[in-house]
């Protein structure tokens, strides 16, 4: 008997208690689909053989294979590793393959797992597949981790952990491709991946009416998750178990795939399916006009920019994607017939969109690509630690393409410094105190600084009281002239580029690098916009608060309880006692953020409450200084 082992708690402990699983007592009938596989299918089935636990059944299924892919299946079901070997058509999809297979058996197992011939399991893959099934409630399907093929004595690198779609259709990875697997990821949810090696319970891919016709390949297991997570079921990524993928369809090794029949590459293939599926979860009526329109549009554009790029074949395939996807109309009337009647409720809509990337994804992927292009101009893209087996190796050209040398970080952070002393070099050198329209004069005493913000000079009544009691203050700390403003204006662009590049790398997932290049963006506003000329210290203040303020409404809906509930309340209270004496403009927009989040996190009562005293809070504080600047 193979037994595995589940958590629960145990209240002398910390560490979870380890309760033994019977992995022998769970059914699974794994199918096995090929297509011209005979390269990868070896390895493969060497791999199934050796299996820490073995499916109670294997059906193969070859979707009339040209070489001799047909002969090793044949071979394995005589040996009594195979249970069936069924044959296909040469222009089955991978769903219409598996649904022949659960026609010809598989009829009282709990689970299904798929294989594809070019992606080599893991011992224990079936295992913790399984023992991740037992231990996880209203599971459906589980996704696991994907790596490349490495030579010896090379670290595995990660390909895909589950994946999710853009609004535009883009695939969207929910881990960084190529860094190593190390074990460092851990189970989440996920809107839908790979159907390679996916694991998927019987009664629902049966309730769900499995793969859809209309999105043959490449979507097709985000497709399924999508339908399931919209179901209220489950989907989870397993990177406990892991399979080597060598994605000999994607890469364009595999003879005879459906897009080289319709004369097409795989890339086209692949943004069509895209398209297809953000079109059937459209909206109805203009909506969905405008996300056909969208769509079409885009694909356009990205061929002019390949163009430009002197990419024609990208181009054109951008181009086919567009057109195929306008002839494809009665597809996606057909998923989206099958998405209505799974009558989705509210919280499984937000549930689901909640799992896919939020739509300025789309800019950060422009901006990705445009930065990739400066650095190819300049040949920074240049490798110089290639080793001998990666030139040896048949992955060399996909792991070269991710061994991009990145600029430096110190490079980075000298080119900011040189910048920033460059721009103020008129400020270092000269004599006597700062001026600017907003900027109080150096005061010479703490009481004059006190008398300068009670009673600012002419010129100066632009900036908000409070911030200029600050000013004076920190003016009158350091004296004359005012190093505590020249250091201020100095600082401001990195600073606030700190801030709101830890924004966006913690709250909203975005790739390192672009996270810093749309974090310097947003610093570099405040001098752009001649708040700085202006001696405009409270501009610098609002851009640093403004991404607290963001971020802690973006930690509104977590579940918490006790004193973490009132985290949130409490930071945005103290974000907008910041920002209401900065512009108190900004209070009533801010208070349309914070219902619209109160309203969305569907937290009851409480959440009302919450909100209520975030938004009381700079009003107790400034209603005064408030009722004067309406007065006047």
């Amino acid at each position: 008997m193979d037994l595995s082992t589940t958590e629960t708690g145990s209240w002398w402990i910390d560490k979870p208690l380890l309760l033994p699983v019977d992995l022998e007592a769970q059914r699974v009938t794994a199918i096995l689909v090929s297509r011209n596989g005979e390269t990868w299918l070896p390895a493969v089935l060497d791999a199934l053989a050796g299996s820490t636990v073995r499916p109670a059944e294997l059906i193969a299924v070859d979707n009339c294979s040209d070489d001799g892919s047909l002969a090793l299946l044949l071979a394995a079901q005589r040996q009594g590793l195979v249970s069936q070997v069924l044959t296909g058509t040469a222009g089955a999809s991978f769903g219409e393959a598996a649904a022949l297979a659960l026609k010809a058996g598989g009829a009282d197992s709990d689970w299904i797992w798929f294989l594809h011939d070019d992606a080599v399991p893991e011992p224990d893959a079936l295992a913790q597949l399984l023992t991740f099934g037992a231990r996880t409630p209203d599971l459906a399907l589980a996704f696991p981790l994907l790596v490349r093929p490495a030579r010896r004595r090379h670290t595995s690198l990660v390909l895909e952990l589950g994946s999710s779609i853009s609004g535009t259709g883009r695939r969207h990875l929910t881990v960084e491709t190529g860094e190593a697997a190390q074990g460092q990821h851990e189970a989440a949810p996920v809107l839908g991946g790979s159907t390679c090696g996916l694991l998927a319970r019987r009664d629902v891919f049966e309730a769900l009416h499995g793969f859809s016709s209309a999105i043959p390949f490449y979507r097709d297991g985000v497709d399924l998750g999508w339908r399931a997570v919209l179901a209220g079921y489950a989907v989870m990524t397993c990177p406990e178990a892991r399979l080597t993928h060598f994605q000999a369809g994607r890469s364009e090794r595999r003879a005879g795939t459906v897009a080289e029949a319709k004369d097409r590459s795989e890339a086209a293939w692949d943004r069509l399916m895209g398209m297809r599926l953000i079109a059937a979860h459209s909206p109805g009526g203009p909506g969905y006009v405008w996300v056909w329109l969208r769509l079409v549009l885009g694909a356009l554009l990205r061929s002019l920019g390949f163009l430009l790029d002197k990419a024609p074949d990208m181009a054109l395939d951008e181009l086919h994607a567009a057109h195929d996807f306008i002839r494809s109309r009665e597809r996606v009337a057909r998923l989206r017939r099958r998405l209505a009647r799974l009558h989705a409720s509210p919280a499984d809509r937000k549930r689901a969109d909640g799992l896919r990337p939020p739509w300025q994804s789309a800019l950060v992927a422009f901006a990705h690509a445009a930065a990739d292009l400066v650095r190819d101009l300049f040949g920074g893209s240049h490798s110089q630690d290639l080793l001998l087996d990666d030139l040896l190796g048949d992955e060399f050209e996909s792991r070269a393409a991710d061994r991009k040398q990145p600029i430096p970080r110190w490079v980075w952070a000298a080119a900011g410094v040189v910048l920033a002393l460059f721009s103020g070099r008129g400020l270092l050198v000269a004599e006597g105190p700062l001026r600017a329209a907003q900027l109080l004069p150096a005061p010479a005493t703490l009481s004059e600084a006190f008398s300068l913000a009670l009673n600012p000079p002419a010129g100066t009544t632009a900036a908000p009281a409070p911030w200029l009691l600050l000013e004076a203050i920190g003016s009158a700390v350091f004296l004359r002239p005012n190093w505590f403003v020249l250091a201020a204006l100095l600082a401001a662009v990195p600073a606030t580029a700190l801030t709101a590049a830890w924004y966006l790398r913690h709250h909203l997932g975005q790739h390192k690098r672009m996270s810093w290049i749309l974090a310097l963006a947003y610093a570099l506003l405040p001098a752009l916009l001649g708040g700085l000329n202006r001696g405009a210290l409270w501009l610098v203040a609002l851009a640093l608060a403004l991404p607290f303020f963001a971020a802690w409404l973006h930690r509104w809906s977590e579940p918490a309880e006790g004193a973490k509930l009132w985290q949130p309340a409490a930071g945005v209270a103290v974000a907008l006692a910041l920002v209401v004496p900065i512009v108190p403009a900004l209070w009533l927009p801010s208070a349309l953020a914070v219902a619209v989040v109160v309203v969305r996190s569907h937290g009851g009562p409480w959440s009302y409450v919450r909100g209520a005293v975030a938004l009381s809070l700079p009003v107790v504080l400034w209603g005064n200084w408030l009722l004067d600047i309406i007065d006047t």
